[in-house]
């Protein structure tokens, strides 16, 4: 939505600048592209300002070109004049920073090798009898877990309420936070519509933990 903000306004603002300037706004200067950077930020920042859910890095991916144009403009502006000196420090302390902070000192999370892992463990425990599956996390979603299985042909089944067939005799549920308790009374869909469950086994793998559940009686 931001981004289509920022790209309709910046769209406007240059197509419509000569009346703007003459009828609207009644200055002499020119809409620069200055202006257009800045509004770019702005229009961006009010945007994901109002979202009223977690943000993550990756939505402000449509406004990291605007920075740095945003950055270029004002050191050629600067080198251009009289503050060489300051162009070079400010340089030398961003790559500086950059090189300390620099994400390839760490080790990789590995997310797909441990989902495939996962995946492994499940379809060995699933001895080929088909299965449906849950995920409680936070910050993660199920598709990155049924596409491992979609690609090795598994038998898993996404388990609808409406349709009983679909609900099998084993529900495996990876827990990706660092509170996992016991699923048989998570809210979650794929748990709640599974019925009545205990946990059959459990294994913790790559930082997850994976639970079998199987059918309860009441």
């Amino acid at each position: 939505m931001s981004a289509l903000v920022v790209t309709g306004t910046t769209h406007y603002i240059w197509s419509a600048r000569k009346s703007l300037q003459t009828r609207l706004l009644k200055i002499n200067t020119p809409v620069t592209p200055f202006i257009l950077t800045l509004t770019w930020i702005g229009t961006g920042l009010l945007g994901l300002g109002s979202l009223k859910q977690s943000i993550f890095a990756h939505y402000f991916g449509f406004m990291f070109p605007a920075v740095f144009l945003l950055l270029g403009a004002l050191y050629e502006k600067y080198w251009q004049g009289k503050l060489k000196l300051v162009v070079l420090t400010t340089l030398i302390l961003i790559s500086v920073a950059n090189l300390v902070n620099n994400p390839l000192k760490y080790a990789p999370q590995r997310q797909m090798q441990r989902v495939q892992e996962v995946n492994k463990k499940i379809i060995e425990e699933a001895n080929g009898k088909p299965f449906n599956f849950g995920l409680v996390a936070k910050r993660n979603y199920e598709e990155g877990y049924l596409y491992f299985f979609e690609l090795s042909g598994s038998p898993v089944r996404i388990v609808d309420p409406q349709h009983k067939e679909t609900i099998t005799d084993q529900l495996f549920v990876v827990c990706e936070d660092s509170d996992c308790q016991s699923p048989v009374y998570s809210a979650k869909s794929e748990v709640a519509h599974f019925g009545p469950s205990k946990v059959e086994k459990e294994w913790e793998i790559g930082g997850v933990k994976l639970y079998k559940l199987t059918h309860h009686a009441i």
